[in-house]
């Protein structure tokens, strides 16, 4: 049986995918585990970091999202939704995006939530006046450029269990709420 996963955009010149966008549900949920099988993307037809020298390789849509199969799960896996990032006070040990990211599971209801998580690559400053400038890295693939910044943007019904999709439903009974944050370390 075949699942929607998750819809990309991958950046051949960036050597780093842009976005994914993904809807959270728990029929995506199970008991699969992490596979751990980190590998490109078949549909992607273009060089694709395996790893990132000095980041770690940070899901966009979470393998833990993505446990209702083991083929579900691997395609958690695909280079095309895993992004060079920091990992110590950014997504580990109480990283401002750690933390998201646990906010973001507990919002799952009924009716689907739907996210898009996604980078941008320019200097940035953010509401705390902190400044992230734009530089490269080294992938096993080549120069890649690493994200100054990183965003949720949410979809889903403000009950949670209306039973209908977000094209049936009228604005007033829809919430939607965007995160950006500043890739550094972060805690909090």
């Amino acid at each position: 049986q075949s699942i929607r996963n998750f819809s990309c955009c991958y950046s051949k010149g960036k050597i780093h995918p842009i976005w994914v966008a993904a809807p959270m549900h728990s029929s995506y949920l199970g008991n699969s585990g992490r596979n751990n099988s980190y590998r490109d993307d078949p549909n992607i037809k273009c060089p694709q970091a395996s790893k990132f020298e000095g980041y770690t390789r940070g899901h966009m849509v979470g393998s833990s999202d993505r446990t209702v199969s083991v083929a579900t799960n691997k395609q958690a896996f695909y280079h095309s939704n895993i992004g060079a990032q920091m990992s110590s006070g950014f997504n580990t040990g109480g990283g401002a995006w750690n933390n998201l990211e646990s906010v973001v599971d507990g919002l799952l209801c009924p009716d689907t939530l739907y996210q898009v998580i996604g980078v941008v690559f320019q200097t940035w400053t953010d509401n705390y006046g902190h400044t992230t400038s734009a530089k490269t890295g080294t992938s096993s693939d080549g120069t890649f450029q690493v994200p100054t910044g990183w965003y949720k943007v949410l979809l889903r019904t403000k009950k949670g269990n209306t039973g209908k999709r977000v094209d049936e439903c009228s604005r007033s009974e829809l919430q939607c709420v965007a995160f950006m944050l500043g890739h550094y370390s972060n805690k909090g």
